[in-house]
């Protein structure tokens, strides 16, 4: 009995501390063949895009709305890439889009600011790991046909399941993340 309420606590602080879960995709197979899609090179990458008939660029503002793994892959050439990765159910979620917005337009130029909802693409959510919503990619360029993020700690990795960041971040987080990755996009040429 004891164990029962261990995990149930357990349970219930994962849920708040996380953010919203979309239960139907969690499990610990698919996050494992998610770490090894992680390492495809980027003509993998081109082949696991959504070629929907609707596969052009939508811009909300200044965030994009992802619709084609190829969109990151673009946009990488110039910039950083923060892609946030949500839920139209998630109130986590729906809060964070005028914080995007904001952020957006403070840091055009500089960093692109990327959204993407998982029930809409649930292919490149996938692809990602995202099965907590919402998480949070920092993605500084490709490297050896990988993308290389930056975790919220400021490390380095092509592990997007290590860097991710998990949950929602008001404007100064993410404006320190933007920071700190674009220190790293210099350094990483």
């Amino acid at each position: 009995m004891k164990k029962v309420v261990a995990l149930l606590i357990l349970l219930v602080a994962i849920v708040l501390l996380s953010g919203c879960i979309d239960n139907a995709q969690e499990n610990s197979s698919n996050q494992q063949s998610n770490s090894s899609n992680q390492q495809n090179n980027s003509s993998n990458q081109q082949n696991n895009q959504n070629d929907s008939p609707n596969s052009q660029t939508i811009e909300n503002g200044s965030v994009v709305e992802v619709i084609k793994l190829k969109q990151i892959n673009t946009y990488l050439q110039k910039n950083p890439v923060f892609l946030e990765i949500g839920s139209r159910g998630c109130s986590d979620c729906q809060d964070m889009k005028p914080i995007l917005a904001q952020v957006a337009a403070e840091y055009k130029d500089r960093v692109t600011i990327m959204s993407l909802d998982m029930d809409e693409n649930p292919k490149i959510a996938d692809y990602f790991g995202a099965y907590v919503v919402p998480v949070s990619f920092m993605i500084i360029g490709i490297k050896n046909g990988n993308y290389t993020y930056m975790g919220e700690n400021g490390n380095i990795s092509t592990d997007g399941l290590k860097s991710r960041i998990i949950g929602p971040r008001d404007k100064e987080a993410l404006g320190k993340i933007l920071d700190n990755a674009l220190i790293e996009k210099k350094k990483f040429k």
